[in-house]
């Protein structure tokens, strides 16, 4: 009679335990399926990111703004002849 009480125990206990593991492998699935949309998510931002800065960056884009920025092409170009002494020792 003790060994079928202890039995019963026994198999009760591996019962539980196996419902609680059941349980938590589940949550923990559906945790790291959710970081892994997140990551989807956050690649495909950085795609996005990369693809306007690559618009940004080109030459053309780069021009219109400095030209919008008041930084065009000099008018007036004047040229210093190496003749002349800037600074000297003394």
């Amino acid at each position: 009679m003790k060994k079928i009480h202890l039995l019963l125990a026994v198999t009760t206990v591996f019962i539980i335990s196996s419902v609680f593991l059941t349980i938590e492998a589940s949550a923990n699935s559906a945790l790291v399926t959710s970081l892994e949309n997140q990551q989807k998510n956050l690649l495909k931002q950085r795609s996005e990111l990369e693809n306007t800065l690559v618009g940004e960056m080109s030459g053309a884009t780069l021009e219109e703004k400095s030209v919008e920025l008041g930084f065009g092409k000099p008018k007036d170009l004047m040229y210093l002849t190496s003749s002349e002494q800037v600074a000297a020792l003394r």
